[in-house]
């Protein structure tokens, strides 16, 4: 995810800019790391572009082998390998074995349409955490006109049960789209039929180049609240919020000095080139890492840089009119799709907007609901109020926002 178009000002890492001292403290547990930008799908929905993502940019094996160790020392216990497609990478499990003899637990993100059973084999072998794999529909037609590659879904079903068979922790991934949101049960009993969990992500984001096209491939707030965040089993943490109070303000998702995520905090980013990302869906750097060059070591990018400072100090009241907006009680705002649209850290943005408008509908209907059960006249239909829903039974969320 590097050498990205740098919208506005490109962040410096300036040496005393930030003092050191003042995120000392601050250690990231995961990082998720682009190792291969190039993909031989064409996925109609994706975020990624050539020129955002330029296929030609790789870190060598001996440049993972140092950043692996910088990763190690600043406290990071996870790495998630994403892409592009990272089984394009020849040495994508020579880097899998050097990461796991730096003793990270590993994740892979990939289509799994390269995996085959030697693949699968030597991914048991190297005792890989999880592999998630991205399949869009139950329907292979569906599937396979989604990716624009025919015979790409038998490919990807194919991988996931190659790697149960293995013992590997499969999760089935799927974005809500137009194309399956009235099949998410479908989509649902295919994961349990190959022993995979799965999550669901309601959002699609525009392409970190600034085209907002895409965005044509996702539902509708009115759909999403309708067909999706009604159901208990995929949008259980919404319960905890007594639906009148969000209604009327009086409640909010997020206080006003909360932290708005784990962007910098939790979790680093790094693009194929070896840039850090404060996420993963960033859109400018704030410093490339090199190996054994002054001031750009991890360490120095992630204790020194003005952008990573300056995501870490925002918080929602920081945030550009999201005071007087009609969605902040329901709104959770993403910095990188601020900086996407509009090349601001605190601006509104489509993305978090939409799922916003979907939430708040939810509790407009929820809020009526318990207003009809207290004169005697329905049940809601959504849950009593401030009633929390036990989640599912795999163990993690099946709807899932983060990358």
């Amino acid at each position: 995810m590097s050498a990205l178009v740098h919208i506005g000002t490109r962040p410096e890492t300036r040496s005393g800019a930030v003092p050191r001292h003042k995120w000392r403290a601050l250690h990231p547990q995961a990082a998720q790391l682009y190792l291969e930008n190039r993909c031989h799908l064409d996925c109609r929905h994706c975020y990624e572009s050539p020129a955002t993502h330029p296929p030609a940019h790789h870190l060598s094996l001996a440049e993972y082998d140092a950043l692996f160790g910088e990763l190690a020392s600043l406290g990071v216990l996870f790495l998630t390998f994403t892409g592009g497609e990272i089984f394009l990478r020849k040495d994508l499990l020579d880097i899998v074995a050097l990461a796991r003899r730096h003793r990270f637990a590993v994740t892979l993100y990939t289509s799994g349409t390269l995996i085959d059973e030697a693949m699968a084999d030597r991914l048991r072998a190297l005792k890989v955490s999880e592999v998630h794999v991205s399949v869009y529909s139950h329907d292979a037609a569906v599937h396979d006109a989604f990716t624009q590659v025919p015979g790409s879904h038998t490919k990807s079903v194919d991988a996931l049960r190659l790697l149960k068979e293995r013992g590997i922790t499969t999760v089935l991934k799927a974005n809500i789209l137009r194309c399956n949101v009235d099949a998410l049960d479908e989509l649902m009993a295919l994961a349990a039929s190959l022993g995979a969990e799965i999550q669901l992500d309601p959002t699609v984001r525009p392409r970190l180049d600034g085209d907002t096209s895409v965005l044509d491939q996702g539902v509708s707030p009115e759909e999403l609240r309708r067909k999706v965040l009604v159901r208990p089993e995929l949008a259980p943490a919404f319960r905890r919020h007594a639906a009148e109070e969000l209604c009327s303000g009086e409640r909010k998702l997020l206080d006003d000095d909360a932290v708005l995520c784990g962007a910098a905090r939790d979790v680093v980013a790094i693009a194929a080139d070896g840039s850090v990302l404060a996420c993963a869906f960033f859109p400018t750097d704030a410093g490339r890492w090199q190996a054994g060059v002054p001031g750009r070591s991890l360490e120095d990018i992630w204790l020194q840089s003005d952008q990573l400072d300056a995501v870490r100090e925002r918080r929602f009241a920081t945030m550009h009119r999201c005071g007087r907006c009609e969605l902040r009680p329901t709104c959770n705002p993403c910095m990188a799709f601020g900086l996407v649209e509009h090349g601001d850290l605190g601006a509104c943005n489509s993305a978090s907007r939409h799922g916003a408008a979907a939430l708040r509908g939810l509790a407009e209907l929820k809020a009526q609901a318990n207003a009809k059960m207290t004169r005697g006249r329905a049940l809601p239909i959504v849950g009593e109020r401030d009633v929390v829903v036990a989640p599912p039974l795999q163990g993690r969320p099946l709807l899932q926002t983060e990358p």
